[in-house]
């Protein structure tokens, strides 16, 4: 098979990832991860986590994304959160925040909770990502098919500013309103 990821986990143990799943060498012998569907595809990145758990991107799998954990990882878990991608690459940031590149759906970013997306329209200069590396300052590098992206993520909300309100009336710069819990539709505008 061809190999397209390598890893060497806290335990110094050798993971492979190829077109046709993943094995590992613990110096001496191979065994391979068969016995789980998921991993008898194209593994195209292997990350552990700061809780021992192997994460892999399968290329062509479903789901996209799965972890190993448990003795002597006998427990698979698909992460559900990341249907309907191509996820391939995997990153986990200095924030614990999972990244990954999607081949043709952007990048995405798990804190946990949220799945947040990053595509063209929100300025990257493709869709179709090849990896995210964070640099020691805490900026993102995004490769693309159409070049390289800086992200640099701010703690600061923006600043948006409410200018009209419609309900039962229109409120055109509203400080404070009081609207029936009954209305059907309320229409919220702001600039920012």
């Amino acid at each position: 098979d061809s190999v397209f990821s390598i890893y060497q986990d806290t335990a110094g143990l050798i993971w492979i990832g190829t077109i046709g799943g993943v094995s590992r060498y613990d110096g001496e012998h191979f065994s391979t991860f068969d016995e789980f569907p998921a991993l008898r595809h194209h593994i195209t990145e292997i990350v552990q986590d700061p809780a021992g758990r192997m994460w892999f991107a399968i290329w062509g799998g479903d789901p996209d994304i799965v972890y190993l954990e448990g003795p002597d990882f006998a427990t698979i878990t698909a992460v559900d959160t990341l249907k309907n991608t191509a996820a391939h690459r995997l990153l986990r940031d200095s924030k614990g925040h999972w990244w990954f590149s999607d081949f043709g759906g952007g990048v995405h970013r798990f804190d946990g909770t949220v799945l947040a997306s990053m595509k063209r329209r929100d300025g990257l200069t493709d869709d179709a990502i090849q990896q995210v590396l964070e640099d020691r300052h805490g900026n993102f590098w995004i490769a693309s098919s159409g070049g390289i992206n800086r992200y640099r993520p701010s703690e600061q909300p923006p600043t948006i500013r409410i200018v009209a309100i419609s309900a039962d009336s229109l409120y055109a710069s509203p400080r404070q309103i009081s609207i029936a819990s009954t209305q059907d539709l309320i229409r919220i505008q702001f600039k920012g």
